[in-house]
């Protein structure tokens, strides 16, 4: 199966689905790499993103909750310094198996780009993976 590659554009604190559940339970994904960068070059530009299992993201980057498997940032001006920092870090136990969303948690919103890699799940991973996307800790 051949890797995907997603990318696009968030706004303001926007909300997006990136994959959509196709009703086959035995195919799934693990996300690869999540790179994050701003949408302009000048100035203060911060861009905050989470990835999501599950569309319910109302409060920032929270490890404890299972259902968020990755997190990216970038920033541009530091203390008032100009400045380049960038993060991702994603969860490496998971599995996209229904849905994959995407969250900007700034008012600045961001670019992404994410790359997926295709897996198949045996029925009781399957079983697994959906407890697991349910559960918020």
């Amino acid at each position: 199966m051949k890797r995907r590659t997603l990318r696009g554009t968030l706004g303001d604190t926007e909300l997006r689905r990136l994959v959509v559940d196709d009703g086959q339970l035995n195919h799934g994904y693990l996300v690869k790499e999540f790179h994050v960068w701003s949408t302009s070059l000048g100035g203060a530009r911060n861009s905050e993103l989470v990835l999501s299992l599950n569309q319910d993201i109302t409060i920032g980057w929270r490890a404890e909750d299972s259902r968020q498997i990755g997190w990216g940032a970038m920033i541009t001006q530091v203390g008032g310094l100009e400045a380049l920092q960038t993060f991702s870090l994603i969860d490496p136990d998971h599995v996209v198996l229904r849905d994959l969303w995407i969250k900007a948690l700034n008012s600045d919103g961001g670019n992404y780009m994410i790359v997926l890699e295709p897996i198949t799940l045996t029925d009781n991973e399957s079983i697994l993976t959906l407890i697991k996307e349910d559960r918020e800790s």
